[in-house]
């Protein structure tokens, strides 16, 4: 099916890039841009197996550096068209995805994104952008161990207006929709709907601005599934200016459908639970589950020989009333950089995460440590490409034997992989 809508938004995309190159649009003005993400390497772990991943149990994400084991990429095209700038605009914005394991196929590229907008239609609240089609919309992570911790509109159908200029603060407002495939006792559809609400760049404090932020989940019932409904909400604040860097912390809460509190990554707006709220009770215990979460993220200039990059999380979560889950996560991270030369350059990465599984009643934690040396082009936490060499160790809980680090450590509670990474982004 995915291959089919990729075929679809690839054929629609062509189609109007082509359409807006028409003579009849000739005296515009096309803006052609490209931009993206892209990594892969090589590795293996001990008697020359493939590499393995380090990730404790039940934690949504995993420290990055050394702990990859797969082709990823992320390819953008968008092409503007104006007649002068600073006039009414239109562009339109393509991204398709190609991931593969190592020693497996590459998947056929998927479509990502795929939308349009328009703006500088008016001066009036600061000339606010429109937009509609299938976006990345306004999505923030950490990158040291890859967290999508804001990301409530991927891969669904959506549109909204974003940038209204209310003189406190900026407002967008969107809406999306996803389906979730045969679901119901029949197999009918289920459908998911997410309302947006950000107000950003509210000043706060020198160089420091927050941003509220709201959604709200309501699904449809048919064939014995009830609807059910959920909201989150969330404050950010960001310092630019810090120590060179940048500083940002989200408290974040979500209850009911919406109580991922705007976690997660490809399908990230739908959730789960469509289908299973069958009776009065399991939508009463499904809008009564709520998560809590806690992150915050800097990236530090030291000096022109020192950069650093560290993150936290706090997350508890409670469905066990729904679904049966409830658990708390810590996660906390370090990756200092030392530069040899402007083109040589050596990380550490220090990675924990503890779970407890309170349903389960088990705890334990995981600990990785990478050390690598890089080639890059320049100076910078920031600065991409680089190729990397990197030796990775990993300790778990004994309680998690056989659930992290593949077969190869199976009945282990400790690992260890090496390899060649590749890494750019422009």
């Amino acid at each position: 099916m995915k291959y089919v809508q990729c075929f679809f938004y690839l054929v629609v995309f062509v189609a109007t890039t082509v359409s807006l190159s028409q003579p009849v649009f000739a005296e515009l003005n096309h803006d052609f841009d490209n931009h993206g993400y892209f990594r892969t390497g090589v590795g293996a772990s001990k008697g020359g197996s493939s590499q393995e991943a380090f990730i404790a149990p039940g934690a949504p994400a995993k420290y990055r550096l050394g702990n990859e084991t797969e082709t990823y990429g992320e390819f953008s095209l968008s092409d503007r068209v104006e007649q002068i700038k600073g006039e009414p605009f239109a562009q339109v914005k393509a991204t398709v995805k190609i991931f593969g394991a190592q020693g497996d196929d590459i998947d056929l590229p998927e479509i990502m994104q795929l939308y349009a907008e328009v703006g500088n239609l008016t001066t009036v609240f600061g000339n606010p952008k429109i937009w509609i089609g299938r976006r990345l919309y306004d999505r923030h992570d950490i990158h040291i161990n890859d967290y999508w911790f804001l990301n409530t509109l991927q891969e669904m159908d959506a549109g909204g207006v974003s940038g209204i200029n209310l003189g406190i603060g900026k407002l967008s407002l969107a809406i999306g929709r996803d389906t979730a495939e045969g679901v119901s006792p029949s197999g009918l559809d289920i459908t998911q709907s997410n309302i947006d609400v950000r107000l950003s760049d509210i000043p706060l404090n020198k160089n420091g601005t927050i941003m509220l932020w709201g959604l709200y989940s309501l699904s449809d019932g048919k064939d014995g599934v009830m609807s059910a409904a959920g909201w989150a909400g969330g404050i950010m604040h960001t310092q630019t200016e810090f120590f060179g860097g940048y500083n940002k912390f989200m408290l974040q809460y979500g209850t009911g459908l919406a109580r991922k509190a705007g976690e997660g990554y490809g399908t990230a707006g739908l959730d789960s639970s469509l289908g299973k709220v069958l009776t009065s009770s399991d939508k009463d215990n499904l809008e009564e589950a709520r998560t809590i979460r806690m992150t915050n993220q800097n990236v530090i200039e030291i000096s022109d020989s020192w950069s650093l990059m560290t993150a936290l999380v706090w997350e508890s979560r409670d469905s066990k009333a729904f679904d049966g889950a409830e658990q708390d996560w810590l996660s906390l991270g370090v990756r200092p950089i030392f530069y040899v030369t402007d083109n040589f350059r050596v990380p550490v990465e220090v990675g924990y995460d503890y779970v407890d599984d309170k349903a389960a009643d088990i705890d334990g934690a995981l600990l990785k440590i990478t050390l690598a040396a890089e080639a890059s082009l320049a100076k910078g936490f920031w600065a991409r490409p680089v190729a990397r060499a990197f030796v990775t160790y990993a300790d778990w809980a004994k309680d998690w034997q056989g659930q992290v680090g593949g077969s190869t450590f199976s009945g282990k509670s400790d690992g260890w992989s090496a390899g060649l990474q590749f890494e750019t982004w422009w």
